[in-house]
């Protein structure tokens, strides 16, 4: 993970150095043409960042979901009601 955050880091630091050398050192034309790539290459890079750390995190939950017994088994307990949703006496008077 530090080397994918380092990574993501250089990137952006070269790519928004290129897009403030455009701006201050370039003509009308050029000042402001990298800027498109520069957001497009943000927002790639840090969802790259972000699945993989999502995969990471999430990479010991299926293994061990799957090895629980316990969770296979559902057991529902009788009240004293029934479908209709009235009340059965159990020997009471009413």
């Amino acid at each position: 993970m530090l080397r994918d955050g380092a990574m993501y880091f250089g990137a952006i630091v070269i790519a928004n150095l290129a897009n403030i050398f455009t701006f201050y050192f370039g003509d009308v034309l050029l000042s402001g043409l990298i800027s498109w790539f520069t957001t497009s290459l943000s927002v790639t890079l840090l969802s790259r960042l972000m699945l993989n750390i999502h995969e990471t995190g999430s990479a010991g939950i299926d293994s061990t979901m799957a090895d629980t017994p316990e969770l296979e088994t559902l057991r529902f307990s009788m009240s004293g009601r029934t479908v209709g949703g009235g009340e059965e006496s159990h020997g009471r008077d009413l």
